[in-house]
């Protein structure tokens, strides 16, 4: 499991840099005429109440006393944050061919100044055609970062824990691949979702709802099982609520 924490930041990287270039916008900048939009980048820095422990818990059906609540700040780009609302189930799952408990979740994680161009792009249905040609880019770039030398310092101190680990550059490119072909086949699982901001698209494979509002996107993450209508439902009442803080 460590050592595929270590090789997905590769696919992260990748994925991102064969995507339509994005314009460099700073999650905290916005034009004096934006005032909502200031709204929602102002709690860039405090998701936790953005959506509170007790909303989460009324969304999820649960107890706020018995949430687990973790908030990740480890970037410094706050778009990268997240905080995440759980709670036991006596749910399992099967990852990578080991029985774990499953939980009962809600996030909210992803502001920061999107266009409605670049939303309807990144947040689409792509065809089967279109995500083996990303994958075909993805595997071609990693040839070329694992068999070079990275121009990327992030990518090139994961090929140094990994040899540290006494894997080989190239378990370690297959694994990569692996991965990309796992996020990327979840591009063909967006479908888009009415009324509810200025754009919104839902994840059914991911579970993850993504939302613009004002030249603002967030995200919110759900987990309440296999019903995907539950999950949908759950997350755009999130959506709603974070939404109504910024009108």
């Amino acid at each position: 499991m460590k050592f595929l924490l270590i090789a997905l930041p590769f696919v992260v990287f990748l994925s991102c840099n064969n995507s339509t270039p994005q314009k460099n916008t700073d999650v905290n900048t916005v034009s004096d005429n934006s005032e909502e939009s200031k709204c929602l980048l102002d709690y860039a820095t405090r998701y936790d109440q953005l959506l509170t422990v007790n909303e989460a818990a009324s969304i999820i059906g649960r107890a706020s006393s018995e949430a687990d609540i973790k908030y990740n700040k480890v970037m410094r780009n706050t778009q990268y944050h997240e905080v995440v609302y759980s709670w036991q189930t006596e749910r399992t799952i099967l990852v990578q061919g080991v029985v774990i408990p499953d939980r009962d979740r809600l996030s909210i994680s992803g502001i920061g100044k999107k266009s409605r161009e670049d939303f309807k792009r990144d947040y689409s249905r792509r065809t089967e055609e279109e995500i083996a040609e990303l994958n075909e880019q993805i595997n071609q770039q990693l040839d070329k970062e694992f068999d070079k030398k990275s121009s990327s310092e992030k990518i090139e101190a994961s090929k140094k824990r990994m040899n540290e680990m006494g894997v080989s550059n190239e378990t370690g490119k297959t694994t990569a691949k692996n991965i990309g072909g796992t996020l990327s086949s979840s591009l063909i699982a967006y479908e888009e979702v009415q009324d509810l901001g200025d754009a919104a698209a839902w994840n059914t494979k991911d579970k993850y709802l993504y939302v613009l509002h004002k030249g603002v996107q967030f995200c919110v993450g759900i987990n309440m099982g296999d019903d995907d209508a539950k999950n949908k439902k759950a997350a755009i009442n999130a959506a709603k609520i974070i939404i109504n803080k910024c009108n």
